[in-house]
């Protein structure tokens, strides 16, 4: 990435005066993350909503430095040290990051409990059925790109309670560390899913005693489990076995590659650990139960008599397993 600005250059005019020596300098460094704010400042000024355009605007998002944190995020330039707070703080107080909208009615009410948080400015619908708003950090929620080709905005604003980033617009840039970091906008974390399970099962129309009824509560949750399977498989930092990929073995889900530094743990902190962290999978008693919570039966169960089947079902949801079983 090429800085056009007016650096004072050395004697022999070959290289920019170091930032340690020259403040003039170390002020143009320390003002680099400003110029990024007002991108996405103008972007949403100008309602940019396509993926050509948003690309573009990702590249210009900087590297996170060895030392960055999920809390503390900085980058190198020139060999110094130049902190993100001041970008950080935008995208998570200011309406500049792109959010998906349903394209149910022109402008949307915020329901959340910010008295300040009443309206937003929004795009004309596009092609494919989802429109673009702009929402701060704090109200919105990293979903990743195959959500948005799956499920409806509508849909993940009442599951998880904020508005989804439009990853699918991001191009590469939809899994930026930036991103990733709680810091700056809301993570799909397994303590998130927990505490949304009512939400979630709201949605679908399933819940304690109800069975799913109609063809568009299956679809739910098939396009869920769809969406969640394509999110870990589209993943440039999930690690899966060729198996995994080619079998979907949930048995054997993927996970990130273990790391025990911070930029590292900011970097693939948009995805739970895996896919057994998802509360998706619906019991007989219509509860939405994760992976870990139940047994898992072989294509022979079928061929049990239905009575039987019936006195073993309360079994087979072991809310104390650790680890999602199959029974043969």
């Amino acid at each position: 990435l090429n800085i056009q600005g007016p650096w004072l250059l050395s004697v022999d005019r070959q290289e920019v005066q170091d930032l340690g020596d020259n403040l003039w300098n170390k002020d143009l460094v320390e003002r680099l993350p400003c110029l990024i704010v007002n991108i996405f400042r103008w972007a949403a000024s100008e309602r940019l909503a396509t993926k050509q355009q948003y690309s573009a605007i990702g590249k210009l998002l900087p590297a996170l430095s060895q030392g960055s944190s999920a809390s503390l995020l900085s980058t190198e330039f020139l060999g110094q040290s130049v902190s993100l707070s001041v970008l950080a703080r935008a995208l998570y107080t200011e309406r500049v990051l792109p959010v998906a909208l349903s394209t149910e009615g022109k402008v949307e009410t915020s329901t959340s409990a910010d008295a300040s948080v009443e309206k937003m400015d929004v795009d004309e619908p596009v092609p494919h059925g989802t429109r673009t708003g702009y929402y701060e950090g704090k109200h919105s929620v990293w979903v990743p790109p195959s959500f948005l080709a799956y499920l409806t905005p509508g849909f993940l604003r009442g599951w998880l309670g904020k508005r989804p980033l439009r990853t699918d617009v991001l191009g590469d840039a939809a899994y930026h560390p930036l991103f990733a970091s709680p810091s700056i906008i809301e993570q799909l974390t397994g303590g998130l899913l927990q505490n949304r399970r009512d939400q979630l099962s709201r949605e679908i129309g399933a819940g304690p005693g109800k069975h799913l009824s109609g063809d568009d509560a299956v679809q739910k949750l098939v396009s869920l489990m769809a969406a969640i399977g394509a999110a870990y498989a589209d993943h440039p930092l999930i690690e899966q076995s060729d198996h995994a990929k080619s079998m979907g073995d949930r048995r054997n889900p993927p996970v990130p590659p273990s790391s025990t530094d911070n930029t590292q743990r900011v970097t693939l902190g948009t995805l739970p650990e895996s896919i057994g962290a998802w509360p998706v999978f619906l019991t007989a008693d219509g509860v939405l139960s994760t992976l870990k919570q139940v047994v898992l039966p072989g294509e022979s169960f079928a061929d049990v008599p239905q009575k039987l089947r019936t006195t073993l079902r309360p079994y087979m949801l072991g809310r104390k397993a650790e680890d999602g079983r199959r029974t043969d």
